[in-house]
């Protein structure tokens, strides 16, 4: 009635009832050149993979995920990711690739190194977030090492873009 006026802000996120999550801890998945962390007391998750010290090393490095979907759909891939820092830029990468395809830059979104976060798959060249069509059945998913010392404790396959909880 004063003429006066006040703005609320509201942040809302809205889930789908059932996303169709499939989550998957990293020490449990085939891997090769990767570290077994079982010992540390600022992870959330243990054990964890941590990449290798050296790129070279790095290169070589791999987790598989095969999975399976029961319906003709657009997926998203999520990882639990810690970027170590200080040098977060030196760690805040890897590549994906998706069944046979061709493997894809993965750049992690660091809003604070030494921090654990659920990262959305956002491979470069493709519209952020990256959407995977995926057709009922099997597929295979490669984390392929490039930098070094990355942390991985989980993946998840969603079919939605806001991170598992």
């Amino acid at each position: 009635d004063l003429g006066y006026n006040r703005s609320s802000f509201v942040n809302a996120k809205l889930r789908l009832s059932n996303p169709d999550t499939q989550i998957f801890l990293a020490a449990d998945l085939e891997q090769f050149g990767m570290t077994l962390v079982e010992d540390d007391p600022t992870a959330p998750v243990l054990p964890y993979l941590a990449a290798p010290t050296t790129r070279a090393a790095s290169a070589k490095a791999y987790i598989k995920i095969d999975f399976e979907v029961e319906e003709s759909a657009v997926y998203y891939l999520h990882g639990f990711i810690c970027v170590p820092g200080p040098g977060a830029p030196g760690h805040d990468s890897c590549f994906v690739q998706l069944n046979d395809g061709e493997a894809l830059y993965w750049d992690f979104s660091v809003s604070a190194p030494e921090r654990w976060a659920w990262m959305i798959n956002s491979i470069q060249r493709v519209a952020y977030p990256r959407a995977m069509e995926l057709s009922a059945g099997k597929h295979t998913l490669y984390i392929r090492g490039r930098e070094t010392l990355t942390r991985f404790g989980k993946f998840a396959i969603s079919r939605s873009q806001l991170p598992p909880e």
